[in-house]
């Protein structure tokens, strides 16, 4: 977590419902210990939602969902959402996680290797703001005499004041609560690490609040792009993993549960230096497997585009994105981002 403030209203869906006398059970874990904050979904049930008491977390914690089934639920998709609210008005929280010395599985951070390095993962943001806050945590300290060194880019490029983190000797976390970077609508962010040669690699976590320009809107999903085609491991997924143009087209694989509000811009990217070419690649917001008007359409040279429509959603609609390919379009790689008020 960047900043202090309290998670609550833990949500989740199941794409199949577990099976008579099975269930699964969802729970909060901050810094590796379980919260209060639990869904269990049994039988023929498809959704559950924590409505008990809110979860106080602090700047530097480390939060996950634990999953655990009983002996033999059925095996299925399923989506989860929590509501964050800092302790300071109008600000979000960017989360960043390593599974691995490569990760691909979130927003900020990946595993920190010996030479400058950076990170695999980019995510998209809908909407002007300012990232600020930046903090990481290292799972294994340098070394003494070593020193990793981790920092936030803009589109690819550090900025002038890019907020930066420098872990040394036996320290394991670091915070940077005075450098921002400046975000237009449609930016995209990712992270740089650079390990000095000798030093000890490994996973981290990295999280940065992100300040909205106009008061009340927020980014509501954003999906992290990395190393393939048309891959999204995060809150959308977009399935297949290794897209094809003689691919028919497909729906979200992982959908993103939102509260009650107004959908107000989706934007998207192709983002590692392809061009959709002879063909075109269409974008669909669904809420509630039905399609909104929030759609884009790369095509040709295009490589980017955003629509802004008005789409009102109700507390736990689901969203996902529908890919579809027409012409024989290039595989590329694509990352997208939807605001909310």
């Amino acid at each position: 977590m960047s900043s202090d403030g309290w998670l609550y209203g833990l949500a989740v869906t199941l794409e199949t419902a577990p099976g008579a006398g099975n269930f699964w059970d969802f729970v909060l874990l901050v810094n590796g210990s379980p919260s209060a904050m639990t869904v269990r979904i049994s039988d023929a049930a498809t959704t559950g939602a924590y409505s008990g008491t809110e979860i106080y977390v602090r700047a530097l914690d480390k939060v996950c969902i634990r999953i655990t089934p009983d002996s033999g639920p059925t095996a299925c998709t399923c989506s989860f959402t929590t509501l964050y609210t800092s302790t300071t008005a109008g600000t979000w929280t960017l989360m960043g996680g390593g599974s691995d010395a490569n990760s691909q599985r979130n927003t900020l951070g990946c595993g920190v290797v010996g030479n400058t390095q950076d990170y695999r993962s980019s995510v998209l943001l809908p909407l002007a703001g300012t990232v600020k806050n930046f903090r990481a945590k290292l799972v294994s300290a340098p070394g003494n005499g070593y020193t990793s060194t981790l920092s936030v880019k803009v589109n690819a490029a550090a900025p002038a004041n890019a907020p930066t983190v420098v872990i040394a000797n036996l320290d394991t976390y670091g915070s940077d609560t005075v450098k921002t970077a400046s975000i237009s609508a449609g930016n995209y962010i990712n992270g740089n690490a650079i390990l000095t040669a000798g030093g000890t690699s490994g996973i981290l976590w990295e999280s940065a609040d992100f300040t909205p320009t106009t008061a009340g809107l927020f980014p509501v999903a954003m999906n992290i792009g990395y190393n393939g085609l048309l891959d999204t491991v995060n809150n959308m997924y977009a399935s297949p993993a290794q897209w094809a143009p003689s691919y028919l087209a497909t729906i979200a694989e992982m959908q993103q549960r939102c509260g009650a509000g107004t959908l107000k811009s989706f934007y998207v990217r192709i983002h590692d230096g392809q061009t959709p070419g002879a063909g075109q690649y269409k974008f669909t917001v669904y809420k509630n497997s039905n399609p909104t008007a929030l759609t884009v359409t790369l095509a040709g040279a295009v490589i980017s585009g955003n629509v802004s429509s008005d789409v009102a959603v109700s507390d736990g609609d689901l969203l996902a994105i529908y890919i579809e390919p027409s012409g024989g379009p290039t595989s590329c790689r694509v990352i997208w981002g939807i605001s909310m008020t």
